[in-house]
């Protein structure tokens, strides 16, 4: 008996203890807005990518932001310490995502659902993003799908962070970089049940494998929700697929061949069985057919 395939190693996104607990704290903080009223003009110099062990940024800012830490029942101070912690490290996801992101619209730039994608221009955005990866929050899919492996709360301080981010290098983004980003963004939505307004059996498979390329550093969980996103009833298939590929046109196309599968098995099931030989009509048959038949016309007609 052959064996299942053994589970590729999720390669995860690594986050250290102190960057999990400063996360952990921003994320719970619902002041986002706040957060974002209090920070200064949006030409600050960005924290570079992989910079976990800076000081203090600019403070909290505002007096208001601090009495709402107050009253949230947290120390500002201790805020102020985990805000350029969670700043650098929010830099340094979105960056690796960014860049999983492109790699995935140049591979789905060579399909028939390439949509605005074009291979040259992905391949100068990432050889910009290589020499300036503070600028990979610009490629805003990046931030939101970090945001969603991360399970950030839009209210948060933290989510505040990764969309002033974003902000910023968008405001110093290149043009080209802007448009790879909207073009990445538009193939995401096609790739979404009714997110074309084309129905969900007509997504195709190129566009399926580019979702489950963009959250490939996700957890089992989020990734098997998009795998089955067509197929809810899957889900549990899709959990199982999920812990056996890492590769995403390997976990597409053993979900469909699993898929097809079952359909084939539940339209079996389905059809009368007709297993044993066929009845034949013998002359013993005849025989007994004429004996019934004299028997009835004998009771109606002569008795």
């Amino acid at each position: 008996m052959s064996l299942p395939p053994a589970p590729s190693p999720e390669p995860g996104l690594e986050i250290d203890e102190l960057e999990h607990q400063a996360l952990d704290l921003l994320d719970e903080l619902r002041l986002g807005a706040a957060w974002i009223a209090a920070q200064p003009a949006q030409d600050e110099v960005l924290p570079a990518a992989g910079d976990g062990t800076g000081e203090p940024g600019s403070g909290l800012g505002g007096g208001a932001l601090e009495a709402a830490i107050v009253d949230a029942g947290e120390e500002p101070d201790r805020v102020a310490r985990a805000e350029p912690i969670v700043a650098a490290l929010l830099m340094r996801l979105v960056t690796e995502i960014a860049a999983k992101l492109i790699v995935a619209a140049q591979a789905l730039a060579q399909s028939e659902s390439r949509g605005e994608l074009r291979s040259d221009a992905l391949a100068r955005v990432l050889a910009l993003l290589n020499e300036s990866p503070q600028l990979s929050p610009a490629i805003a899919p990046a931030v939101e799908t970090t945001g969603m492996i991360l399970g950030l709360d839009r209210a948060s301080i933290a989510w505040a962070i990764s969309i002033s981010l974003g902000e910023r290098a968008d405001a110093a983004a290149p043009a080209e970089l802007r448009a790879c980003s909207k073009a990445i963004a538009e193939r995401l939505q096609a790739a979404h049940p009714g997110g074309s307004g084309a129905g969900s059996s007509a997504i195709p498979t190129a566009l399926r494998v580019f979702r489950s390329a963009a959250v490939a550093a996700a957890g089992p969980s989020i990734r098997a929700r998009l795998l089955a996103a067509e197929h809810t009833e899957l889900l549990p298939l899709a959990a199982q697929l999920v812990e056996l590929h890492r590769d995403p046109a390997a976990l597409v196309a053993a979900f469909d061949a699993a898929r097809a599968t079952l359909v084939q098995d539940s339209g079996e099931a389905d059809e009368p069985a007709t297993d044993g030989p066929k009845r034949r009509f013998t002359f013993v048959h005849v025989i007994l057919a004429l004996i019934v038949l004299g028997l009835t016309l004998w009771h109606y007609l002569w008795r």
